[in-house]
């Protein structure tokens, strides 16, 4: 009896909420979907449904699931969770020092490869003025979170789900705004050099190093701390469901 009463619980879980992982290159759709996902049903832009005179079989199915979609309450648009926004949580609540003496170390020239960002200290008076981001986050630290204070956890929603993404498309646009070279020095072929979008380069480096130790300015692997991410994402999920649970409402992840 326990085991069946087990399973109920799963499946009632999984009629709660949906999760979708979305996963790919730069540039590949991921971000679309997920927005689109996110529309109420009348802004999906669907083609329009025939009522008659079928040509095959996917038009007549089509308009089935059209039609059930469509009745009040069927469609649950989901909330997104962009991993990004998660290695830059990540990334604030350590503060900003680390975050400099970060991309300090990384133009020194014993490093190889040699890491050189035109027009830093532009970059650092720049990243000085967004302080407030990073004193925002060290007010909510994801796993501090206390998911039985109803009003806690509508803070905690309001910053991950507001506050965090308005924060990141700031640091995004700064970001974005520069370049970095890149310097191999093997000693047989010389140096080669590539540039580099500097978020870009960035957040890979944050997520690389995240998921091997849990700290994003270190690559050295942490049994302890490897799986610091995955526990910040499925806290983020508790949040926004407990939220939902606690409104009435019903929503899917993507």
């Amino acid at each position: 009896m326990n085991e069946i009463k087990a399973i109920e619980n799963i499946y009632k879980e999984r009629e709660s909420f949906a999760i979708i992982g979305l996963t790919g290159r730069t540039g590949s759709g991921c971000s679309t979907v997920a927005e689109i996902l996110s529309r109420s049903f009348d802004s999906l832009s669907l083609r329009a449904t025939k009522e008659y005179d079928y040509t095959n079989a996917d038009e007549r199915k089509f308009k089935v699931l059209h039609d059930f979609m469509s009745e009040r309450g069927k469609w649950k648009a989901f909330s997104i969770i962009e991993m990004s926004s998660i290695i830059l949580d990540i990334v604030l609540e350590m503060g900003k020092d680390p975050l400099i003496d970060f991309l300090d170390g990384l133009q020194k020239e014993e490093n190889n490869p040699v890491i050189n960002i035109p027009e830093y200290r532009d970059l650092k008076a720049k990243l000085g003025k967004l302080s407030y981001t990073f004193e925002e986050a060290e007010k909510f630290k994801l796993l501090d979170v206390k998911l039985d204070d109803i009003e806690n956890v509508d803070q905690y929603h309001n910053y991950y789900t507001k506050t965090l993404l308005d924060n990141k498309k700031r640091i995004k646009e700064l970001l974005s705004g520069y370049s970095c070279t890149e310097t191999q020095k093997p000693e047989t072929e010389g140096q080669k050099r590539s540039k580099l979008h500097l978020y870009t380069y960035l957040f890979q480096q944050f997520g690389n190093n995240i998921r091997a130790s849990g700290n994003p300015y270190s690559l050295e692997f942490s049994d302890e701390h490897s799986f610091t991410f995955l526990k910040k994402v499925k806290t983020l999920i508790d949040i926004i469901s407990t939220y939902d649970k606690n409104n009435k409402k019903i929503h899917g992840y993507a």
